[in-house]
């Protein structure tokens, strides 16, 4: 339902025609050289055009929210959105009937990417990532002495913190979380080398 029967909308040469049609009266509204340009009235909400954009306060009959709404979209449906979401997923079984099941044929060592040393390998890759962090602030002076700024790929001139030789190869040749994340395998390397790097 909507709740506001008057509403303050702005009127300019492009609504002026609109207007005067539905009987209102207002001053001559200037072209678009800015004299005059725009003028407020108040309308009556049942005299906005379908498809206005002006925005009307409406009440959920589902929960007696009142939610503010565009008279386009007011006019078909007057619901919160919390609501009309809810009516919507109404006797949706989409990815329901998949719901926690667990497909043998796409799972463990069937699936084309499995790997049994993945559980392990991201623990690995995690502990070494945070002590790497840790070295990285406390010996900051030796390894980036300039203070160059560290950014995500794509941004100009920025660096990333590289491990000489790779976390996957310290990890495949049994190389100590520590030995791995110490200052001597760390370096700050522009992104572009470290992206074609890990590529390699």
């Amino acid at each position: 339902m909507i709740l506001d029967e008057f509403v303050e909308i702005k009127i300019n040469a492009r609504h002026a025609k609109y207007w005067r049609e539905k009987n209102y009266n207002f001053p001559p509204v200037g072209g678009y050289c800015g004299c005059n340009g725009i003028q407020k009235l108040t309308v009556k909400v049942s005299d906005l055009a379908p498809h206005s954009n002006q925005e009307v306060r409406c009440q959920c009959p589902s929960c007696d929210t009142v939610v503010t709404k565009r008279y386009s979209r007011a006019l078909k449906n007057t619901k919160c959105y919390k609501c009309y979401s809810s009516d919507k997923m109404k006797g949706n079984t989409l990815g329901g009937a998949s719901k926690g099941k667990k497909f043998p044929h796409l799972s463990g060592p069937n699936s084309s990417r499995w790997n049994p040393n993945l559980t392990e390998k991201r623990r690995y890759w995690n502990k070494v990532r945070t002590l790497s962090e840790q070295n990285y602030e406390k010996h900051i002076d030796l390894i980036n002495p300039k203070r160059l700024p560290r950014t995500r790929c794509g941004v100009p001139g920025g660096y990333q913190l590289d491990h000489r030789k790779s976390v996957s190869q310290c990890f495949e040749t049994n190389v100590p979380i520590e030995e791995c994340a110490d200052i001597t395998n760390l370096q700050l390397l522009p992104w572009e080398d470290n992206l074609s790097k890990s590529h390699k």
